[in-house]
């Protein structure tokens, strides 16, 4: 996995977190605050699925080594 992929959780959570906030915003006539409460939930999110995607890998990778010996 290089540098460039690791962050692709973090950068759609990102998006999809400000595109959930403009459309809530754009609702309830509040834009500034549920722009920056979607951001903040996206990057949640995105961080909490990288987490996962690299314990996944690092579980496959601890599995093969064993295997191995």
């Amino acid at each position: 996995m290089n540098k460039k992929d690791e962050s692709s959780g973090m950068t759609l959570g990102m998006c999809l977190g400000m595109a959930l906030g403009i459309v809530i915003g754009s609702v309830c006539d509040n834009m500034g605050l549920w722009l920056s409460i979607g951001l903040a939930v996206g990057l949640g999110v995105g961080c909490a699925f990288d987490y996962s995607q690299k314990d996944e890998t690092d579980s496959k990778n601890n599995d093969n080594s064993k295997d191995k010996k």
